[in-house]
């Protein structure tokens, strides 16, 4: 295990796991801002846990709900990685 420091925060990984970090930050990945109206149409699916936390259809529900009682177009979030 080896510690890697991003910014503030922390963390231990194998040698194995550091090896694709690095293939991962390496690669031509393209980071696009897109507007929820882009995906309009679209559907997803949110898996029931991600990253520790556990998505009820309430915690759906809510996100959406939030994203559109939005009054000026623009919602600030996580990046969101989405994939066909």
């Amino acid at each position: 295990m080896e510690k890697i420091v991003i910014g503030e925060n922390s963390f231990h990984a194998t040698n194995r796991q550091i090896k694709e970090i690095k293939r991962i930050l390496e690669s031509d990945v393209e980071f696009l801002i897109k507007q929820v109206s882009d995906f309009e149409g679209l559907k997803f699916y949110i898996r029931d846990y991600q990253r520790g936390y556990r998505w009820t259809q309430s915690d759906v529900n809510d996100l959406l709900d939030d994203i559109l009682s939005i009054e000026d177009d623009k919602y600030c979030m996580q990046p969101l990685v989405a994939k066909k």
